[in-house]
Parts: C-alpha cells; structure tokens; sequence
C-alpha cells in the first residue's frame, strides 16, 4: 500500500513494537523487517530491556539509517526489568490502536503490517489476531515451513483455551490497546505472559486467526526453549509447565473478575476445574502409578487429562 510519491501509507492507529533483550547478533535484520513493510506504523518503539552485549550500539546505527517517514522511538531501559514488565509500559499508552509485536530475533514478513491492518478492519477491530509463522534457526536456515495445505486454527473458545487444546502463537501477535488498558499489571511471577494476553483478548472479543505466514520465528535460542538437562525429561517438562500454569490460572481469575462477560460462572468453572489436575500434576515427585492415579480421580481430579499424563509418564 504505496502513496503516489512511492513512499509506504502511515497507518495513524498502529503501532510496532519490537522487544528486544542481548539479541546484537540478529536485532539489524530484525528491525529491517521492521522498518520495510509495505505500510508504515505511525511509530516503530523498539523496547530495549538494558541489553548488555552492544545490542543498544546496532539499534542507533539502524535507526541512523531508517526513512524519514517513519517515526522510531527507542526507549532503553538502565536496567532489566523482564518482559512482563515491558508489557505493563504499554498500558494507557494507546487508544483504538493496533499493536503489532515482534521479538528481536525474528523477521516479519514485508506485508505483515499491512495484512493484519486489513484483517483488524474487515472484523470490527478484534482484540487479538494471530497469524502462522516459519521457523529459522540460529543461522537463519529453515527450520518448518508453513503450508498453505495445513489445517486452519479452530475457533478459540474458552474451553478450548482452559484445556489447553488451542495454539497459542505468541511469536507473532497483534492487540488491540484495549486488552492492555482494560485489564491490570501482568503480574511478575507470570511466565507465559502470551497465554495471559490471550485469556484477556479473549475476554473482550473474538480472537481472528489468519491462515498464512507474516514471520520467520527463530527457534533453538532464548528463554522459550528449557535447558539441554530437561529436553528429554518429560516428568520435569510436565511439573514445570503445571506450576506455571497454576500460576496462568490464578491471574485468569482475577482477570475474569475484570472482563465484561455475561458467562463468568461457566468460565469460572472451567477454570477451577483445570486447576485440579495442575495442582494435582505439579505436585508430582515421580511418575505417577495406577494407583495413584485412581486416587486422583476419586478425589475430583478430570479424568481424561490426569489418564493422559499417566500414559505419557509410563512410557
């Protein structure tokens, strides 16, 4: 989407945020994705988390070279304060605003902006759209492409959400400000700040789903992946991920409290529900045995996800 003069359309309600943390060896094609979309943001902020490793040196020398037309704010923080923190800056800071958010390890795609712009409108500005993505590695080789042939993400609904049965694309979001003005601080002890914002996006609206790639999601590296101690370790895989879901679902609670919703009880109860295998699940010291399983059961622990751990651990 071109002006006359050849120069990208600004589009006044979004913005781009790219978050970046100790990421020199990537952050310039990073934010060059960034800066060559077919339309521009009305303001690229590149979110800088006190990196320590010349990160802050590649960003001023990019951002020495970028277009005229675009506005890029910088905003470096002296010290690091981790993502959720990052994120609870951008409360009150926009208004009926797309926010299109990016790590400083991946590449968008040149119309990233401008098809998820198109997508907002033709659905009434929704809280949330996601997108698919390709994964590269560390050296920017492809890792698994997106295929046009795949089957589309179904419908996001609360029980599917809760039970953890739909994809989270937290590498490749687009909010609306409102899921971040409407709702309080992220709290700190929340890992999966990404399944946090999608139960809240959630609660405003529908959440749109676009069945195409707009990014090239680095994967291998950072604080998404465990260590090589736990990659095969799935009892430790399913504790860890129990307690921070225990965790998700005390702030979807609170959260809840906050949403304009006529169906908090059954959402409510979905989520209490949940939290019976994941305290159950979280507190295991090994692999749970048969026995140990009926007794889950009969104390009011789901069946089918306490069976299917038990079957994943057993093997």
């Amino acid at each position: 989407m071109t002006l006359s003069n050849g120069q990208p359309k600004v589009l006044d309600d979004v913005v781009f945020i790219c978050f970046v943390y100790n990421q020199k060896k990537f952050v310039r094609e990073a934010i060059d994705s960034a800066i060559n979309q077919t339309c521009y943001p009305s303001r690229l902020i590149i979110m800088d988390d006190a990196s320590s490793d010349g990160t802050q040196e590649v960003i001023e020398d990019v951002i020495k070279s970028a277009p005229s037309e675009l506005t890029i704010e910088y905003w470096r923080n002296d010290q690091n304060l981790g993502l959720n923190a990052q994120l609870n800056k951008l409360s009150g800071q926009f208004e009926n605003t797309l926010m299109v958010f990016q790590a400083g390890d991946d590449i968008s795609e040149p119309t990233r902006v401008e098809e998820t712009y198109a997508c907002w409108l033709a659905n009434d500005r929704p809280p949330l759209i996601v997108a698919r993505y390709d994964e590269i590695d560390e050296n920017g080789d492809m890792v698994s492409s997106f295929s046009a042939s795949a089957k589309p993400q179904k419908k996001y609904t609360f029980k599917r959400l809760v039970n953890r049965r739909a994809t989270i694309y937290g590498c490749c979001p687009a909010y609306h400000s409102q899921v971040f003005n409407h709702f309080g601080r992220i709290p700190s002890y929340i890992i999966n700040d990404d399944r946090v914002n999608t139960f809240r996006a959630l609660c405003l609206g529908n959440i749109c789903y676009l069945h195409t790639s707009l990014l090239k999601y680095r994967v291998g590296i950072g604080v998404s992946f465990y260590d090589d101690v736990a990659k095969d370790d799935q009892l430790y895989r399913l504790v860890t991920d129990a307690k921070r879901e225990v965790s998700d679902i005390k702030c979807h609670l609170s959260d809840l409290d906050a949403a304009p919703r006529k169906d908090k009880k059954y959402i409510s109860k979905l989520l209490m529900r949940r939290n019976r295998y994941v305290m159950w699940l979280s507190a295991l010291e090994q692999a749970p045995s048969f026995s140990d399983v009926l007794r889950a059961i009969l104390s009011g622990v789901p069946i089918k996800p306490v069976w299917k751990a038990y079957k994943k651990l057993r093997k």
